[in-house]
């Protein structure tokens, strides 16, 4: 049995058309189960940091948000024909700390950061894209000949 996130719901990391297909299959299956895992150590370590209250957002299609894509990539239109995101090996995302009662993004360069220093508690992120403004994770490694 594929590892289930604690922290996330499987509609917030694949778009609605897998979700609907897949209602009654594993969705989790479709993913890197080491990646899943740091996903929620990462999501931890971001409420550590931040305090109570701080959360991620991949996905937020199901609440009329504007994110589908940011787990398991299925629109051709959308980002690198070979992203590790077509294949369960990658996540955008943002977090969000509660400040008096108001959600204020965190700087996704703090974020990196975080993750950067905490590398030794994460068992499949092996890359992050810089100079965005959300933070991209993924397991991919790649191998080649000099």
């Amino acid at each position: 049995m594929p590892y289930r996130p604690k922290y996330f719901k499987a509609q917030e990391l694949v778009p609605k058309n897998v979700f609907e297909r897949n209602a009654t299959g594993d969705i989790f299956a479709m993913f890197d189960e080491n990646l899943l895992i740091d996903m929620d150590t990462i999501r931890e370590l971001c409420v550590e940091e931040y305090g109570k209250g701080t959360y991620t957002i991949i996905n937020n299609w199901h609440v009329d948000g504007q994110f589908s894509q940011r787990g398991l990539r299925t629109d051709p239109k959308v980002g690198a024909p070979n992203s590790p995101h077509r294949s369960g090996k990658a996540f955008d995302f943002d977090v969000y700390q509660v400040k008096n009662g108001k959600s204020i993004k965190v700087d996704a360069e703090k974020v990196r950061v975080l993750i950067r220093g905490n590398s030794d508690k994460l068992i499949a992120v092996r890359r992050m894209e810089k100079d965005v403004n959300w933070v991209h994770v993924d397991s991919v490694i790649h191998l080649f000949n000099p």
